[in-house]
Protein backbone atom coordinates (compact mmCIF):
# COMPACT_ATOMS: atom_id res chain seq x y z
CA UNK A 1 0.00 0.00 0.00
CA UNK A 2 0.79 3.73 -0.42
CA UNK A 3 0.70 6.27 1.74
CA UNK A 4 -1.46 8.45 0.09
CA UNK A 5 -3.76 5.20 -1.27
CA UNK A 6 -4.25 5.03 2.90
CA UNK A 7 -4.30 8.49 3.48
CA UNK A 8 -7.27 8.99 0.33
CA UNK A 9 -9.00 6.19 1.83
CA UNK A 10 -9.27 7.58 5.14
CA UNK A 11 -10.31 11.22 4.02
CA UNK A 12 -13.43 9.94 2.37
CA UNK A 13 -13.97 7.33 5.41
CA UNK A 14 -13.91 10.39 7.90
CA UNK A 15 -15.76 12.58 5.48
CA UNK A 16 -18.59 9.46 5.08
CA UNK A 17 -18.34 8.80 8.74
CA UNK A 18 -19.45 12.16 9.35
CA UNK A 19 -22.02 12.58 6.74
CA UNK A 20 -23.70 9.60 7.99
CA UNK A 21 -23.26 11.78 11.80
CA UNK A 22 -21.67 9.15 13.16
CA UNK A 23 -18.61 8.93 15.78
CA UNK A 24 -15.74 6.73 15.24
CA UNK A 25 -17.35 4.62 18.21
CA UNK A 26 -20.50 4.09 17.01
CA UNK A 27 -19.23 3.32 13.23
CA UNK A 28 -16.45 0.58 15.42
CA UNK A 29 -19.76 -0.77 16.83
CA UNK A 30 -21.75 -1.13 14.14
CA UNK A 31 -18.44 -2.87 12.36
CA UNK A 32 -17.61 -4.51 14.95
CA UNK A 33 -13.75 -3.53 15.19
CA UNK A 34 -12.34 -1.65 17.42
CA UNK A 35 -11.99 2.16 18.21
CA UNK A 36 -8.09 1.75 17.25
CA UNK A 37 -8.91 -0.03 13.85
CA UNK A 38 -10.96 2.84 12.91
CA UNK A 39 -8.61 5.46 13.56
CA UNK A 40 -5.75 3.80 11.69
CA UNK A 41 -7.82 3.70 8.33
CA UNK A 42 -9.44 7.61 9.27
CA UNK A 43 -5.57 8.78 9.79
CA UNK A 44 -4.38 6.15 6.28
CA UNK A 45 -2.25 4.12 8.92
CA UNK A 46 -3.23 0.96 7.33
CA UNK A 47 -6.32 0.34 5.18
CA UNK A 48 -8.69 -2.88 6.15
CA UNK A 49 -7.26 -6.42 5.15
CA UNK A 50 -10.34 -7.24 3.47
CA UNK A 51 -12.21 -5.63 0.48
CA UNK A 52 -15.81 -7.16 1.84
CA UNK A 53 -15.43 -4.53 4.51
CA UNK A 54 -14.89 -1.66 2.15
CA UNK A 55 -18.11 -2.55 0.49
CA UNK A 56 -19.68 -3.07 3.73
CA UNK A 57 -18.75 1.29 4.25
CA UNK A 58 -20.22 1.52 0.99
Amino acid sequence: MRYSEGKEFGELLGQFRTDAQLSQQALADRMHKSLGTIGNWERGDHLPRDRAIILELA
